[in-house]
């Protein structure tokens, strides 16, 4: 997979996740704290929030075919006051929609 290739799949990810917001039918507005490979600390006006990373990729020959594989490592964080577990089933339900309908 080349670089371009690689930038060009994490972009669209990025895009993607960013469309997980309640005017587009889904439980939370996590769209509006997505990150890559974010290494500094989150602020309670960042939550709930996502942060990504793109890891490890690889390639497998068949005869005539390759099949290329992408590792992404998905962080969710959350502040509650109430029910911390109840709002991360949420947003790992939202993610679930986003990347199952559209991938």
């Amino acid at each position: 997979m080349s670089v371009n290739e690689r930038q060009a799949i994490i972009d669209a990810l990025d895009l993607l996740l960013r469309t997980i917001r309640i005017a587009n039918g889904y439980l939370n507005d996590l769209g509006d704290n997505v990150f890559a490979w974010r290494a500094t600390a989150l602020t309670d006006e960042e939550l709930p929030a996502l942060v990504y990373r793109d890891l490890d990729s690889s390639a497998d020959a068949t005869i005539g075919e390759w099949e290329h594989a992408l590792t992404i490592e998905a962080d969710l964080h959350v502040f509650s006051e109430t029910d911390a577990m109840a709002e991360l089933r949420s947003l790992i339900q939202d993610v679930t929609l986003c990347l199952g309908t559209s991938l």
